[in-house]
């Protein structure tokens, strides 16, 4: 027996099998139907949890890469004069060069003090 669970914006189901031919009757199918209901409601509130629980991660990971964005372009703006534009270009472009992500580049300029270097082609 296959019963679709009501989910909004979730798509699953519950398949139920018997050893036996005709094993499921109707008050088997009304049973299962009204456990679908709640097992749907479970499923819907995890990935709920999940998905707040993700979106509050990926924040607190913004926030920080941020601090050390604005941190590495303060110190490309006092060392080589530049705009917070340009130092941002910056380091978009050392991040491009590097094939690193932005954030990377500029907490290794905040902990080692120097810009990555594109690695030289043989």
């Amino acid at each position: 027996m296959s019963l679709p669970l009501p989910m909004d914006g979730l798509h699953g189901g519950m398949n139920v099998y018997a050893t036996e031919a005709g094993a499921f009757d109707e008050d088997a199918r009304t049973a299962a139907a009204r456990f679908t209901r709640s097992a749907a409601l479970a499923i819907s509130n995890m990935h709920a949890h999940e998905t707040a629980r993700d979106i509050a991660e990926n924040l607190d990971v913004a926030l920080r890469s941020r601090s050390v964005i604005d941190q590495a372009k303060g110190i490309l703006m006092e060392r080589q004069q530049l705009t917070a534009d340009q130092a941002f270009q910056y380091l978009a472009h050392v991040s491009q060069a590097t094939n690193r992500k932005l954030r990377d580049v500029a907490e290794h300029l905040v902990r080692t003090g120097e810009v990555l270097q594109p690695r030289r082609r043989r």
